[in-house]
This record gives C-alpha cells, sequence and structure tokens, in this order.
C-alpha cells in the first residue's frame, strides 16, 4: 500500500468513527471496532479522538443553523404582533394578531438549536 493509499484509509477510517458517534456509539465501542482491523491501540485513540472532533464540529454547526432559523422565526412573529398593534393603534383602536404560534414555536426551535451547540 502506498502513502496515498493509506492515507485515504485512515481519512474512511476517520469518517467511519464520527459516523459512529453520530450513531450514538459509545468512545468504547468505537474503539473496540476500530481495534479489530488491526491496528494499535495509539492509531485507534487517535482516529476516534479526530472521529469524535468532527461529529462535535458537526453538531455545533447544525446547532447554530438551527439557532439562526428560530431566531428568525420568532423575529417574524414579533414584527407581525408589533405591526399589527401599532396599526391597531394608530387607528384609534381595533383588533390585532398576536402570532404566539410563531414567537413560541420559533423560541423553542433556537433552544434545540443551542442544546444541540452546546452537546455537540
Amino acid at each position: 500500500m502506498n502513502d496515498q493509499q493509506m492515507q485515504q484509509a485512515i481519512t474512511n477510517l476517520v469518517i467511519k468513527s464520527a459516523n459512529m458517534f453520530a450513531d450514538g456509539k459509545s468512545r468504547a465501542e468505537v474503539i473496540k471496532e476500530l481495534l479489530s482491523y488491526g491496528m494499535t491501540d495509539e492509531a485507534a485513540e487517535a482516529i476516534a479522538n479526530k472521529g469524535q472532533e468532527i461529529k462535535s464540529a458537526e453538531a455545533r454547526k447544525s446547532g447554530g443553523t438551527t439557532m439562526m432559523i428560530g431566531a428568525g422565526i420568532c423575529v417574524v412573529g414579533l414584527a407581525i404582533t408589533l405591526g399589527t398593534h401599532e396599526a391597531a393603534a394608530s387607528n384609534g383602536g381595533g383588533h390585532y394578531v398576536i402570532a404566539y404560534g410563531a414567537i413560541l414555536g420559533g423560541a423553542w426551535v433556537f433552544l434545540k438549536g443551542l442544546w444541540r451547540s452546546m452537546a455537540g
């Protein structure tokens, strides 16, 4: 096996370990599987570490995106509520919309994203 093939094999194992962590496998399970391929303890540890880093980085990135979506939904709900309230008040009273579904739903999505990025 040449250097390029060896590097590709290691890259594939790192990706496999990241996917195993993403699937909920424990560190011990990931290392056990890597050892079953005949690698040394040190190599298995290093590959598992890198896989865990990749999985955590992806979770943080995904959580940040989810937080932004939740914040956007919440802001739209607040804008609708405040806009319709101002329109009703400027006409001397009347009806307005309280977009509590968008406000609460957006806040919930934001919190889920925050949890995901922190748990990363």
